[in-house]
């Protein structure tokens, strides 16, 4: 049963903790609930919801899955952090993209198996979905520019990845200790990588890119790995060269780190 009531001179709507703010929108401050599906509501006596504040349901380990209805524009930092029993949540397209959005937002949600970010978020922040190691795909749309630092470490079940051509830059570590990740599709355009972007994928198999890539500095632990015409394919244990094109014009620090081919 829905409830609107007083706690501690704080409001609260099932189980929600909510502030009202100087432009009349609602903002959730803290889920101090039991329930199991959550719902976060559009309006609450009439009032829009518009904001998840930092670390709103942190640590909510009963929540498995949650729906935040259309007209939610901003997510805080940790918003999601440590809800280990979450499997699903409901994006909506209202989310407006500010820099380092989602940081730490899902880190450690290990039971979350599937989330689409919604398009028109510009940057996936740091530590984003750091240990979330029941996910095995997820949607990066065509909006999205950077992929910050660590934003995908340890998604030790990670297997297939797709960057849109709109991804200007990943960051250091961005999938590091991603073990079962097998392969990565660049649509292109992507234009800088740090040296440990991809560190100890030790599954790495196959890296496609689109024609317009520069490779620059992307560091592997899978063995034998051959650049072609600025794109690189195939790492087979059985060929034991690496041929880098003239058109290659940048190679970073630690670009094949740990390949034991290289003496």
């Amino acid at each position: 049963m829905e409830k609107n009531e007083l706690l501690s001179n704080r409001m609260c709507f099932n189980g929600m903790q909510y502030r009202i703010d100087s432009e009349k929108v609602i903002a959730i401050t803290e889920y101090v609930g039991h329930e199991i599906n959550v719902v976060v509501p559009k309006t609450i006596n009439g009032i829009p919801v518009t904001m998840i504040k930092y670390g709103a349901f942190r640590e909510g380990t009963n929540i498995e899955s949650i729906i935040l209805h259309d007209g939610i524009e901003y997510i805080g930092d940790d918003a999601f952090k440590n809800c280990k029993s979450l499997k699903s949540i409901v994006m909506p397209s209202s989310i407006k993209s500010t820099w380092k959005q989602f940081r730490s937002t899902f880190k450690g949600c290990i039971n979350l198996e599937k989330l689409n970010i919604p398009e028109g978020v510009t940057c996936i922040g740091d530590h984003a979905f750091e240990e979330c190691s029941n996910l095995k795909s997820i949607v990066i749309p065509s909006s999205v520019e950077y992929i910050s630092e660590y934003a995908f470490c340890d998604c030790v079940g990670l297997e297939r990845i797709i960057i849109p051509e709109s991804v200007k830059e990943i960051g250091k570590w961005t999938f590091k200790n991603c073990v079962s990740l097998h392969e990565v599709r660049i649509e292109g355009n992507t234009t800088k990588y740090c040296s440990t972007s991809f560190e100890n994928c030790a599954s790495l198999e196959r890296i496609n890119y689109g024609e317009s890539i520069i490779k620059s500095g992307i560091s592997f632990t899978s063995d034998n790995l051959t650049i072609r015409d600025g794109i690189l394919v195939d790492a087979k244990t059985t060929n034991e060269n690496i041929v880098i094109p003239n058109n290659v014009v940048a190679i970073g620090e630690s670009a094949f780190e740990n390949n034991d081919i290289i003496y």
